[in-house]
């Protein structure tokens, strides 16, 4: 005889991943929460800085970025007065 098996959600038995799944939630307002009080300056495409910030595809060439901003006298005068202004992002 099989014995009955409490259900996956029961009140007694927490269901799986709730630690991790809570800790998903948690990022995922925390990132829109951040998102909509972005300064100016760092707001994607609209800004003058734009073309020396970076996304995270940054991540996967940081050479090849870093290349591209010295080989161009006006993209490294950008980064020199975006890192005056802002700091080291």
């Amino acid at each position: 005889m099989l014995r009955a098996r409490p259900p996956l959600c029961a009140p007694s038995r927490p269901p799986p991943c709730t630690p991790q799944v809570s800790d998903g939630n948690v990022l995922v307002a925390d990132l829109l929460r951040l998102s909509a009080a972005l300064p100016p300056a760092l707001s994607g495409g609209r800004s003058p800085s734009a073309p020396v910030l970076f996304d995270f595809r940054y991540l996967k060439d940081p050479e090849g970025h870093e290349r591209r901003v010295e080989a161009d006298r006006q993209l490294t005068a950008l980064d020199d007065a975006f890192r005056e202004v802002r700091g080291f992002l």
